[in-house]
């Protein structure tokens, strides 16, 4: 056979073995192409239904100079229309009525912060430094071998950062502002506090600042009080005379302020939108404050996520509910309200 003849049989056996291969990936592209069809529509029926959809995401890590702590983050972290933050984790009933919600809506995310580690508790322990009761509520850190502290819910502008950081002496924490300014806060301690903040926004979705950001639910537990009681924080320090009184958003010269229940005083509503304050009265069931934001290091600026969030133009909403800080019937109650609570505010994100 001539090696002409050779060539040409393996050149049409070649062709044929491509265009079978061209076949074969033909209908598989086919089945891919369906596949994805077929898993976009199961995704989409999920998310009408309403049904929890998690996109995956591990922790996030802050670091405050010599400390770390993790964001521990539950739901669709992706692209949420809702986050519910928990700053304190030592409220417990918060963050289970929370997650009741997000385990049921797609389009929302839960971020539990965890500031004290057991390292650093050690190292305090061992320097002879007892930190704050409980000690999981706050952020703690060493510089220049002196010990700081500072609420998490109290770190998210220079204002806040200034006056609400605590120092460790004498056997005792206590504010610059309550030592006199005698006090001074080293500028390394506010920066590292400063990037700390950034940090913690920044892994809930809200550092851009802006507006399209999703809603904030903060969610919190307090300490039950008595009747008249303006030492500890409930709905009466907004009410007329009370020392939050100043704080509350006026409109045609009228405080917006609603007492729909007032025997459970512990437990209510604030937020930073006057047509969200409209929304939730008109409900009709719960204690409801609209919050005037202050300007930055204005009178009020305490450095809360509240005035970060009215300074960013961020849809704010604060739920508390009171907490027994043990076990007990009353606090179960207390979490099925603080759930009703969360579930009107998820209704009225979901509406408006």
């Amino acid at each position: 056979m001539r090696a002409g003849s050779i060539l040409q049989r393996r050149l049409q056996s070649g062709c044929s073995w491509l265009e079978e291969e061209n076949r074969t990936l033909r209908v598989k592209d086919l089945y891919m192409w369906k596949l994805s069809i077929c898993l976009l529509v199961m995704l989409s029926l999920f998310s009408a239904a309403g049904l929890y959809v998690a996109s995956a995401s591990g922790p996030a890590e802050i670091e405050v100079l010599d400390n770390r702590f993790v964001i521990k983050a539950e739901g669709n972290t992706g692209t949420p229309r809702c986050v519910f933050f928990v700053p304190h984790s030592n409220e417990t009933i918060g963050a289970s009525a929370a997650r009741n919600i997000v385990q049921n809506w797609s389009h929302a995310a839960l971020y539990q912060l965890r500031p004290c580690n057991s390292d650093v508790k050690a190292a305090m322990e061992g320097s002879g430094v007892t930190g704050n009761d409980p000690y999981d509520r706050y952020l703690y850190f060493s510089f220049d071998r002196l010990w700081y502290s500072i609420d998490p819910n109290r770190i998210y502008t220079p204002r806040g950062i200034d006056r609400e950081i605590l120092l460790f002496g004498d056997g005792k924490w206590g504010r610059k502002v309550d030592l006199g300014g005698c006090a001074m806060v080293p500028a390394g301690v506010k920066s590292a506090v400063r990037r700390a903040a950034e940090g913690i926004v920044n892994a809930i979705g809200i550092g851009s600042g802006a507006p399209s950001c999703p809603a904030v639910v903060a969610v919190h537990n307090n300490t039950p009080t008595e009747e008249g009681d303006l030492e500890t924080f409930s709905f009466l320090w907004y009410k007329n005379g009370g020392p939050c009184s100043n704080e509350v958003e006026k409109r045609d010269g009228k405080a917006c302020i609603y007492e729909g229940d007032a025997p459970n005083r512990d437990n209510l509503i604030l937020v930073t939108r006057f047509e969200d304050y409209q929304y939730l009265a008109k409900d009709g069931r719960f204690n409801i404050v609209l919050m005037r934001t202050p300007a930055p290091g204005a009178e009020g600026d305490d450095g809360s996520l509240s005035v970060y969030c009215g300074q960013k133009g961020i849809r704010y909403i604060n739920v508390e509910a009171r907490y027994m800080d043990r076990a007990s019937e009353q606090n179960i109650r207390n979490g099925e309200y603080q759930g009703r609570m969360l579930q009107l505010v998820r209704q009225m994100v979901e509406a408006r």
